[in-house]
């Protein structure tokens, strides 16, 4: 049964229901599940991985918001049709559009170190990465705004 397929570890920091989604997607990701199987109840669930039945509601309603699965009203939860990809793109994927991207100069007072600090409660708004700045956006609206004002 694929329920003896999902394990929980108390000990661990992660919560169960995420726990008990992440051995679902492991299933659905080596094909033990396939698709548009109809999966158990959550109260069957429950008490066979001897949880309470709302953290298996919320292992199943955090698969379905990822597109993991479906919901028939009164007919059950079943693995969608069409599943999400497995893992989100790799920075490779990225990594040539950050390193073509043109060189901005970090003015003096910008390049400084990161203050980490032990206080409960850290109310400013740190300091952006000026590199990860939308640049045309930017430049367009300031050119929008500035360019009407006449200059004295």
């Amino acid at each position: 049964m694929i329920l003896d397929l999902i394990s929980i570890n108390e000990a661990d920091s992660k919560p169960i229901y995420l726990q008990i989604s992440d051995g679902i997607i492991q299933l659905l990701q080596r094909g033990v599940i396939s698709a548009g199987a109809k999966l158990p109840a959550s109260r069957i669930l429950a008490n066979h991985l001897s949880v309470h039945r709302q953290t298996c509601v919320a292992a199943y309603d955090e698969l379905v918001a990822h597109g993991w699965l479906e919901t028939k009203a009164g007919v059950g939860t079943f693995v969608a049709s069409q599943m999400p990809l497995p893992s989100p793109r790799s920075w490779k994927d990225y990594s040539n559009q950050v390193l073509n991207a043109k060189t901005l100069v970090i003015p003096e007072f910008l390049d400084r170190n990161l203050r980490l600090t032990t206080e409960n409660y850290h109310l400013d708004d740190g300091l952006p990465d000026p590199r990860l700045a939308p640049r045309e956006e930017l430049a367009r609206a300031f050119k929008k705004y500035f360019g009407k004002i006449i200059v004295l």
